[in-house]
């Protein structure tokens, strides 16, 4: 690969003392579009030289190569579990609250309410999802009827992991853990495409998490934080693993394929219920 550096150049300043020769530099891929680490550790990455004085018997003194090795590329990646969004209408018949919405969620995500203008009996309360589209959220209510009427405030849907619980005497038997969040993965290679392990830490807590680089050593994750790691990486079954183990709920069955911008960055959403094994992944 790559392209052949000026060919038929003159050895400059005679042979006495052996002159030296430079091609290349820290900005230049000879002719090859993206070059990364597995390229360069590839066992067939080098170099070639050819040398011809007439018909005299030449010698190479002494070459070597460079690599310049940036800290990565300028695209990023922003990932999104949960989200808030303005309502624009409310009401409730038979006790199913309708809300006007735009949204991605699924049945089974809790959904809050702030700051509505009209219908307050929402504000400050969670209710599970019944059913969704793209404009609107139903659940269940023991709210009176209520007229359908345009209204204001923000509805927040969360990342919600619906947990099955020892059923106590009057006591329920499900638990649910709720996420709202943002992720941005900077340093990435604008087009290349990425495998990202979420999960949430069912022991120590701390919302929602990523395997990273020195979780599973040597499969060379990228990024900041160090947690994107090459498409079709041999490191699949090691960090899905990871992400599974025992004390872990994984996020994504299996890797998460995601792809960085082509200029500045792209941007996917996570949502589910569940152990958050459904949801919806939008890819940019």
């Amino acid at each position: 690969m790559g392209t052949a550096k000026t060919p038929n150049t003159s050895i400059p300043g005679g042979l006495i003392p052996s002159p030296i020769i430079s091609y290349g530099g820290s900005g230049d891929t000879w002719g090859y579009g993206s070059l990364d680490y597995t390229h360069v550790n590839d066992s067939t990455f080098g170099f070639a030289i050819s040398l011809r004085l007439g018909g005299i018997r030449c010698f190479l003194n002494t070459f070597s190569m460079a690599v310049f090795w940036g800290t990565g590329g300028t695209s990023y990646v922003t990932l999104a579990w949960g989200e808030v969004d303005s309502i624009t209408n409310v009401a409730v018949a038979s006790n199913v609250l309708t809300v006007t919405v735009p949204n991605s969620a699924i049945p089974g995500q809790l959904v809050s309410f702030s700051n509505v203008a009209n219908a307050t009996f929402l504000n400050g309360n969670a209710y599970i999802v019944t059913s969704a589209t793209s404009s609107q959220i139903t659940a269940y209510t023991t709210h009176v009827d209520y007229a359908s009427a345009s209204d204001t405030g923000k509805a927040t849907v969360y990342l919600t992991l619906n947990r099955p619980t020892v059923p106590q005497p009057g006591g329920a038997s499900y638990d649910y853990s709720t996420y709202l969040g943002i992720q941005t993965i900077s340093g990435l290679n604008p087009g290349s495409q990425y495998m990202l392990y979420p999960y949430v830490n069912d022991l120590s807590g701390g919302g929602v998490q990523f395997v990273l680089d020195n979780d599973i050593p040597g499969f060379g994750a990228v990024g900041n934080p160090p947690c994107a790691f090459p498409y079709n990486a041999a490191g699949i079954q090691t960090a899905t693993a990871f992400q599974g183990r025992n004390d872990h709920v994984a996020l994504s069955a299996g890797p998460l394929v995601v792809t960085a911008g082509t200029t500045s960055g792209g941007a996917i959403g996570m949502g589910g219920t569940q152990g958050a094994q459904g949801g919806t992944i939008v890819a940019p």
